[in-house]
């Protein structure tokens, strides 16, 4: 009797092992979730630019091609604004970027074009690595704008638009989530004037005509005459010659971002 005891002990306890075993909920199951959250924007991705190689006609640009987040000090960055919406196909970014070099007294003011400043703003485009191209400033979400040094005086800097003619735009991103990375890469074409300043040393004569008196007498009789002349000076001057000349600007870019 006491084997056939020990027997449905036994058993009961086999029983209720496997019962336990059997009923584990979900959540004791290690296995990997996908959990969506409630609020979309949580799950947008924020990432940070952390390099930027911007080239022109081949040259670096030398104020916006750095490598590392410290060498951004030369930069007034007024908006850094940069989305990600991975849970729709194909993922869709929000790129807001302002920025312009810190002190223009710093510009080297050669005689070429030169990019010193853009603002960036593209809401809700595709994330396939097929270029966008602007064209005619037609998108009245996305824009971009470029300051731009014709010269050697800051009056000869103005704002242009990239995607009107004759000049050309187009950008494409790229999402690399096993690096945690977002690449922008773009390229434009900008056709401007740029001017050059040229100093000339001068010497004009300068004529005034002048009247003196003269005083002859007849006999006892003093007469006073007119006498008109021309009086010549030399005046030495300095005259700036200004000159535009038609140019053009190839750049190609690209922005490596991070989260």
């Amino acid at each position: 009797m006491k084997e056939i005891r020990r027997a449905k002990q036994l058993l009961t306890m086999v029983i209720f092992v496997a019962f336990g075993f059997g009923c584990s909920g979900p959540v004791d199951i290690e296995t990997p979730r996908r959990v969506t959250p409630v609020d979309r924007n949580q799950a947008f991705i924020r990432p940070r630019i952390t390099m930027i190689v911007f080239d022109e006609n081949g040259a670096p640009n030398p104020y916006f091609s750095f490598a590392e987040p410290e060498k951004q000090r030369d930069l007034l960055i007024k908006k850094h604004e940069i989305l990600v919406d991975t849970l729709v196909s194909p993922s869709r970014i929000w790129f807001r970027y302002i920025v312009e070099h810190i002190d223009k007294k710093k510009l080297s003011r050669n005689q070429r074009l030169t990019i010193y400043g853009m603002n960036f703003n593209f809401d809700s485009l595709p994330i396939t690595g097929v270029p966008i191209s602007f064209t005619n400033g037609k998108s009245k979400t996305s824009w971009v704008k470029f300051l731009l040094n014709r010269g050697r005086k800051d009056n000869f800097d103005t704002i242009i638009d990239p995607t009107l003619p004759p000049n050309s735009f187009e950008i494409d991103f790229i999402l690399n989530k096993a690096q945690r990375e977002v690449w922008a890469r773009g390229y434009t074409k900008i056709y401007d004037k740029r001017f050059t300043v040229v100093f000339r040393d001068t010497t004009v004569i300068d004529s005034v005509k002048k009247i003196k008196y003269d005083t002859i007498w007849v006999g006892t009789e003093r007469i006073i005459k007119e006498i008109e002349y021309w009086e010549k000076n030399e005046i030495k001057l300095r005259i700036e010659e200004i000159t535009s000349y038609p140019d053009s600007l190839f750049v190609n870019f690209r922005f490596k971002m991070r989260y």
